[in-house]
């Protein structure tokens, strides 16, 4: 037994907003991450304290990526099931977005962990 579906659509006036909003330029969006910021005062902390918190994150962004992966996958299926190659490319850009951010955290942080667990306290050159 299945309860009975409510299907909503967009009114009129709703669609004329949402192609408003879609043609704007927006600002970035302001990162706020507490690890960051436990992170920036890591030195109160022993290297086995701080290493820590830092697979504990690793492993989040991990699960994340993972469910991210899942979802590009599904997208990608659905793409070929139903033959609607342009709506899926975007889905897909926006998926493929968020697996390169997740994906170069959990790089930085496993090379953070490394540089600690070496003792390598010192700068490194970044590279733009």
């Amino acid at each position: 037994d299945r309860l009975p579906r409510k299907v909503y659509y967009i009114t009129d006036q709703g669609q004329d907003e949402l192609r408003r909003w879609l043609t704007t330029s927006l600002d970035l969006p302001v990162h706020r991450q507490s690890f960051l910021l436990q992170l920036h005062f890591g030195s109160k902390l022993s290297d086995d304290e701080i290493l820590k918190l830092m697979e504990d994150e690793r492993v989040k962004v991990q699960q994340r990526l993972d469910t991210v992966s899942e979802i590009y996958a599904i997208i990608k299926a659905r793409n070929e099931l139903f033959d609607n190659a342009r709506q899926s490319f975007y889905q897909l850009l926006a998926t493929e977005h968020a697996i390169a951010i997740n994906t170069a955290y959990r790089n930085w942080i496993q090379d953070c962990m490394n540089r600690i667990e070496l003792g390598e306290y010192s700068s490194k050159p970044i590279v733009n």
